[in-house]
């Protein structure tokens, strides 16, 4: 199709690459994806954050992590912005492949750079039992005017259930029905 349109003289755009690069990518094709990226930039199509999202993604998704951290440097070097989704995903695969130390340094970045962290921070660091980096997680979300969801209650609260920190769980607990968010029975594992 790509071919097709050049020979019509119809101009590609990022919204066409990006399309081609995410298939190829999450089809494991990565010679096909890559040399499009390339393509893409010779033609003069800046890639965007949709893009450089799309090899990142599924690279993690392979637990290739740090070929995906290789392209969040170069998303970085052609002054793209990563977004939550970006750090997501990367925080997830180097979770993923245990590697804690560089999910956490990533989250410590992330948020130096002003990009809010979301419910998926939580879970990173529930995870491996860190709750109070992840209460640290769910407390700045509402001081950066994100208030915490049913989700993060119920990540936060399993999280202290399982660590047997059960004032916390109580607390925690309260909290959210004070809220007035649903209470779940199917909330606490412990």
């Amino acid at each position: 199709m790509l071919e097709l349109m050049c020979q019509r003289n119809v101009k590609s755009d990022a919204i066409t690459y990006n399309s081609l690069i995410h298939g190829f990518c999450y089809s494991g094709k990565w010679e096909e994806a890559t040399s499009l990226l390339h393509r893409m930039m010779n033609e003069r199509v800046d890639p965007d954050v949709a893009t450089f999202n799309s090899f990142i993604n599924a690279l993690c998704g392979e637990k290739r992590t740090k070929e995906a951290n290789t392209m969040l440097e170069l998303l970085c070097q052609r002054n793209v912005k990563p977004e939550v989704v970006t750090y997501n995903s990367l925080i997830h695969g180097f979770c993923h492949s245990g590697k804690w130390e560089e999910a956490m340094s990533l989250l410590d970045r992330m948020m130096n750079e002003g990009v809010h962290p979301d419910v998926d921070m939580i879970r990173m660091y529930c995870m491996p039992g860190e709750m109070n980096k992840a209460k640290d997680v769910f407390d700045s979300m509402a001081t950066q005017g994100f208030a915490p969801d049913l989700m993060a209650y119920k990540m936060l609260i399993n999280g202290y259930a399982k660590s047997k920190r059960k004032e916390e769980t109580v607390r925690l607990a309260e909290e959210m029905l004070e809220k007035g968010l649903t209470l779940d029975v199917k909330l606490i594992k412990c």
